[in-house]
């Protein structure tokens, strides 16, 4: 399959990449809207200091499931939830997930520990926990669920004066 690279300064490749097949907890899409926000773009402007896959912002189509999938069915229209978190923690059993610092399974760490590529591809292996199913918006639309549940963050996070 095709997958996006990313080097610092502004340089792209289109490489032909291998996925595995998915692991019993695992979900694999076909990419159907990746959107690119800021940190793609301080990734390619600077951080990328080698090749690196990248986007983040991802829906796509159920392709297949692992054994342990329940929360999806093939042909699943889904947005990729690219952060995730333990459920343990304190900040966790405070309803504060989103301060969770054991963040796995994520996209980010897939790609580190397994070499997956990201949302600039046809295809993504994802964990289940990350997949989101929806209707009634396109694909395009669904790409804007991650940068608006930031800004969404956001707003419960910073307290006015």
């Amino acid at each position: 399959m095709k997958a996006a690279y990313v080097k610092a300064p502004f340089q792209f490749q289109i490489r032909e990449v291998e996925l595995p097949e998915p692991g019993p907890n695992d979900v694999l899409l076909s990419i159907k809207a990746s959107g690119i926000c800021g940190t793609d773009l301080h990734i390619a402007r600077t951080e990328a200091r080698d090749w690196q896959p990248f986007g983040h912002e991802i829906v796509g189509l159920v392709e297949k499931i692992g054994s342990n999938v329940g929360n999806v069915s093939l042909g699943d229209k889904v947005v990729v939830e690219s952060g995730s978190f333990c459920g343990k923690c304190a900040d966790c059993r405070n309803g504060r997930v989103d301060l969770c610092h054991d963040r796995t399974p994520n996209v980010f760490s897939r790609v580190e520990s397994d070499g997956f590529a990201m949302g600039f591809a046809e295809k993504i292996i994802v964990d289940s926990q990350n997949v989101v199913p929806f209707e009634g918006v396109s694909f395009q639309e669904a790409s804007l669920v991650e940068p608006m549940g930031v800004a969404l963050d956001l707003s419960y996070t910073v307290k006015p004066n």
